[in-house]
C-alpha cells in the first residue's frame, strides 16, 4: 500500500506541477498579447498621426499651388496694362508729332487687341 500511496502522491505531484507550469505558460502568453495589442494600437496611431501629417501636407502645397497662380496672374495684368500704357503713349506722341496715320493706326490696334487681353485676364 505504502507502494501506491508513492505513486499516487508522484502522480499528483507531477499533475499539480504541470498545472502550474501551465497556468504560468498561460498567463506569460496573456501578457503578450496585451503587449503585441498595445504594440498595434500605437502603429495604428501613429499610422493615423502620419495620414494626417501627409494630408496637412498636402493642403499646403494645393494653397502654395493656388498663391503661384493667383501671383502669375497679376503679373500678367501688371505686364499687359504697362504694354497699353506704353502704347497709349506711343500713340499720343506720334498723334502729337502729326506722324502718318499709318502708325497711329498700327498702335491703335495694338491698344484694342492689349484691351481685350487685359479683358479676358481681369475675367479670370
Amino acid at each position: 500500500m505504502e507502494n501506491t500511496d508513492k505513486t499516487l502522491k508522484i502522480i499528483v505531484i507531477t499533475i499539480l506541477v504541470v498545472t502550474v507550469v501551465n497556468v504560468v505558460i498561460m498567463l506569460f502568453q496573456k501578457s503578450q498579447l496585451g503587449e503585441i495589442k498595445n504594440n498595434i494600437t500605437l502603429s495604428q496611431n501613429n499610422i493615423q498621426d502620419a495620414l494626417n501629417n501627409l494630408k496637412s501636407a498636402r493642403d499646403s502645397i494645393n494653397a502654395m499651388q493656388k498663391d503661384i497662380q493667383d501671383f502669375k496672374d497679376n503679373i500678367n495684368k501688371i505686364q499687359t496694362n504697362v504694354e497699353v500704357m506704353n502704347v497709349k503713349k506711343e500713340l499720343d506722341e506720334a498723334k502729337a508729332q502729326g506722324q502718318v496715320n499709318s502708325k497711329v493706326k498700327t498702335l491703335t490696334q495694338k491698344r484694342d487687341s492689349l484691351l481685350k487681353e487685359m479683358e479676358i485676364l481681369n475675367a479670370n
